[in-house]
């Protein structure tokens, strides 16, 4: 093979994930050599689609914020050769000193004290809320209580299983999964392999429109006015919920654990690994979980009571926090020339606050330095920020800052400005 001459710049002419599955295979550019990954991988790749992102293009961040350096040698293997005339910017190469500073800081070795007591906590709640709704069936305060606690239990334990499954805690990777497996699948009633597939694909991609999952929320929350195309033709319906959607924004959020369920439990008959694990764990899930309403009801609205709570409360708990780390910051065209560093730094949001913050947004509040190291430990994150942020500096990349609050206005002014934009179009 002869070898490539590529940039690391987007191109945003590339074809799709059906397209290059029709083509045959995929090429990674990672580490100036220039890999040509087989169709039989690739439509198999355990991180999901986010591989076909990366089609001809350095992927060499994102590549080492999701894999080990043992995986580089088995990716070798593969038929390589050398890319030519690669353009490394230097914020890439100063990103890259950095992570090699962190790593050899000890920054990406996790605190088996840390994750052993946060797990325990989790655990604790589910079973302090189990048993004050089976002591008391049929008291609304219980049920109301229970679900408050269960919704917020399965909200920490969403965060716990994002650690888990960014390979943060374990070394080895088939452990990281087995308990991604148990509190994602078991806790929440979600497919990891499916929430992996979207959550790789928003960190490769993030708010970039037309990529990111994350920001497809079409039609119930528009998030910037590169929608339009969406919204061509609407009826009064439509522009009326545009004009008020950032009203909307906190009961559409109530229903996100409702939609996740639902969405995971489609997507079930593709899941590409672990299937029978995935799903003996979710069908648990299930079983515990109707046990628990039964024992705890005494007429049926007691049932919907305290589904209603769960639901309502783990929507909230994890969506609360999950708005905050990217909406109202700048949506990118998908034919952009942005440097891995930047477009993670300008896309994102830190939220600083106290232990609560901390432990609400189960470490996420520092989404900027998590989307830059996502395989390092979030009790870790606080400790490179100060570097971080004097790398931005240097190279003019606005690093976005704020109090929950003040996110929080910026998300529903975001919302309000594109919500009248896209209602006004014709």
């Amino acid at each position: 093979m002869a070898p490539r001459e590529r940039s690391s710049q987007l191109d945003d002419t590339l074809p799709d994930a059906k397209e290059l599955r029709e083509a045959g295979g995929v090429r990674l550019i990672i580490e100036g050599d220039c890999y040509d990954i087989p169709p039989a991988f690739a439509s198999k790749h355990p991180g999901g689609d986010v591989i076909y992102k990366y089609h001809e293009r350095d992927a060499s961040d994102v590549f080492h914020g999701f894999h080990s350096t043992a995986v580089l040698q088995k990716l070798r293997r593969f038929p390589h050769v050398p890319a030519v005339s690669l353009k490394v910017p230097q914020e890439t190469k100063q990103f890259r000193a950095l992570r090699s500073w962190a790593q050899n800081q000890g920054l990406f070795e996790a605190s088996s004290t840390f994750y052993i007591l946060t797990g325990l906590h989790i655990l604790a709640m589910v079973v302090a809320a189990a048993w004050v709704a089976v002591s008391n069936p049929g008291q609304i305060w219980a049920l109301v209580s229970a679900g408050l606690v269960l919704g917020l239990a399965m909200s920490q334990g969403g965060w716990y299983s994002h650690d888990v499954l960014h390979h943060q805690v374990f070394h080895s990777r088939s452990l990281n999964n087995i308990l991604g497996c148990i509190v994602g699948n078991l806790l929440q009633g979600f497919s990891v392999q499916w929430w992996k597939n979207k959550h790789n694909t928003h960190h490769a991609t993030s708010n970039v429109h037309g990529a990111d999952p994350d920001i497809d929320t079409m039609p119930l929350l528009a998030w910037d006015e590169k929608d339009e195309p969406a919204v061509k033709g609407q009826g009064w319906i439509s522009r009326l919920w545009l004009r008020n959607q950032h009203l909307m924004c906190f009961p559409v959020m109530a229903v996100a654990q409702v939609s996740w369920r639902i969405q995971s439990l489609l997507e079930q008959p593709y899941v590409r690994s672990h299937k029978a694990w995935e799903n003996s764990c979710i069908a648990l899930h299930y079983v515990l979980y109707a046990t628990l309403v039964y024992f705890s009801s005494v007429h049926w609205y007691h049932a919907v009571i305290l589904c209603a709570c769960i639901e309502v409360f783990g929507g909230w708990g994890k969506a609360v926090p999950f708005v905050l780390n990217h909406s109202g910051r700048p949506v990118v065209e998908g034919g952009h020339s942005l440097s891995h560093l930047r477009l993670q730094v300008l896309t994102s949001r830190n939220v600083p606050g106290g232990w609560f913050i901390d432990w609400f947004m189960g470490g996420l509040n520092y989404q900027i330095e998590h989307h830059l190291f996502p395989d390092m430990p979030r009790h870790n994150l606080r400790q490179v920020i100060p570097k971080v942020k004097e790398m931005c500096a240097e190279h003019g990349i606005d690093y976005c800052e704020t109090g929950f609050w003040k996110g929080y206005e910026e998300v529903f002014s975001t919302l309000k400005r594109v919500g009248n934009f896209l209602a006004d179009c014709d």
